[in-house]
């Protein structure tokens, strides 16, 4: 489940299996899920089914990443105007996706939001077009923000 912009949990179509996230070295037998999951992400098309919401409407392309409700409870309380990246539609790639790296630090979202809050304040066409090319830069020569 994520939070869209309008604080409504929806499922998401990508769905990771829990084995991914076990260490190599735990793993006692071969899973062909794993590899496909692997693949999949490595080659960037684990976010294609994601196209279904936003011809559905409840994503945009290009917007901050919606968060797990987990995640999103927490950081409210902790970081000042989080809530402000809930003010937009959540979109499949954005600002802080191609300018910042993963991140799983409170720092790093307090980092990432600061993106998302630039894009937010100058959301226009070019800009979602620079942010699509970045994107499409990153998927087919796998630089940048990863």
């Amino acid at each position: 489940m994520r939070i869209d912009g309008a604080q409504i949990n929806f499922k998401m179509i990508k769905e990771y299996p829990q084995e991914t996230f076990i260490p190599i070295r735990r793993r006692f037998h071969f899973d062909y899920r794993l590899y496909l999951f692997a693949a999949g992400a490595e080659l960037r098309i684990d976010e294609l089914p994601q196209l279904w919401k936003v011809l559905a409407g409840e994503m945009s392309f290009v917007g901050p990443r919606p968060e797990r409700p987990e995640f999103v409870n927490i950081l409210k309380d902790e970081i000042p105007y989080y809530s402000l990246r809930h003010s937009v539609r959540p979109g499949i790639t954005g600002w802080a996706q191609v300018n910042y790296p993963y991140g799983a630090s409170k720092k790093d979202a307090l980092e990432k939001l600061q993106y998302d809050l630039y894009y937010i304040k100058n959301m226009s066409m070019f800009l979602d077009f620079h942010i699509l090319l970045k994107t499409v830069r990153v998927m087919l020569l796998r630089k940048g923000a990863r």
